[in-house]
């Protein structure tokens, strides 16, 4: 039986709810996009990415992590590097203990963390391939 889009996101949001990523990070854990543009926690916000139709159902879901800037000493935004650390880290932990079921996950590329200026946060995104039997 095939899967949509959604049923594929609502999974990984399951996962992650009550994670201890989910636990770590301050804000909230946001579908695609219901995330508000003026929040300015620590969010989760669940992506579907991509995915192909066959025997075995493939594609990605992105999960972006949202964190808060530091100021710089001249008061401009900047990375907190150790709290983005914190983070790739648990996300990286998160995805490596995924369970195997209908799914199996894995992480498709490094974690990385780049700034989203129309947030003006800064944001870690882990890619997680899926396969569905």
């Amino acid at each position: 039986m095939s899967v949509t889009s959604r049923q594929v996101q609502t999974e990984v949001y399951n996962l992650l709810k009550g994670s201890a990523l989910h636990k770590a990070v301050r804000g909230k854990l946001y579908h695609d996009t219901t995330r508000p543009r003026a929040s300015h926690s620590e969010d989760i916000v669940v992506r579907y990415t991509a995915g192909l139709n066959g025997d075995i159902q493939s594609g990605v879901v992105t999960v972006l992590i949202y964190s808060e800037p530091i100021p710089a000493p001249d008061g401009t935004p900047r990375e907190d590097i150790a709290r983005t650390l914190q983070i790739e880290r648990l996300a990286t932990d998160w995805a490596e203990q995924l369970p195997i079921g209908r799914y199996l996950f894995s992480v498709s590329d490094t974690p990385q963390t780049l700034y989203d200026p129309e947030a003006k946060q800064y944001f870690t995104s882990l890619r997680l391939q899926y396969n569905h039997y």
